[in-house]
């Protein structure tokens, strides 16, 4: 099986059964998985931030929920995706100790929805919060998206 890593402020897609997706690491960032089950088409963004308003040039527009997130949308449809037949799943979002005075984790999870509510979709499954880092892994040829938060079992979305 080949695996597919999704590093910060990225995004990868599949429709490969022998391949999986997964982002690493999600600490207050928030990864978005989408499956389409009619097509075996999988997706996955890494949101590092809520908003690019805090960037002069718009220079890395994955990087952010408000602009990643139709980036994304976008390709998905272009390789095939439907939207009709998709599950749609987020993990990450804690609070971590860098980030708890603003509350990264919490605003990527309220910024990823919103962007997400702009195209008439919204979250069929979610592990998000706490103060521990997650993996989310799709599993193409099974259509199973998996969380794991570090040192707890892994969980099917």
């Amino acid at each position: 099986m080949a695996e597919i890593k999704v590093k910060l402020a990225e995004m990868r897609f599949s429709n490969k059964p022998d391949d999986s997706i997964v982002a690493h690491g999600l600490g207050a960032c928030v990864a978005l998985a989408i499956y389409d089950s009619t097509t075996y088409l999988g997706g996955l963004i890494h949101i590092v931030m809520p908003s690019s308003d805090v960037q002069s040039k718009n220079e890395y527009p994955i990087r952010f929920a408000d602009t990643g997130i139709p980036l994304f949308l976008k390709e998905f449809m272009q390789q095939g995706g439907n939207f009709a037949a998709c599950k749609i799943v987020i993990s990450g979002g804690a609070s971590m100790p860098s980030n708890s005075m603003f509350n990264i984790g919490d605003q990527n999870v309220v910024a990823v929805k919103k962007a997400l509510s702009k195209f008439n979709l919204s979250v069929s499954s979610e592990d998000v919060g706490g103060n521990n880092g997650r993996t989310l892994n799709i599993n193409i040829k099974k259509g199973i998206i998996t969380s794991k938060v570090f040192g707890c079992p892994e969980r099917v979305l």
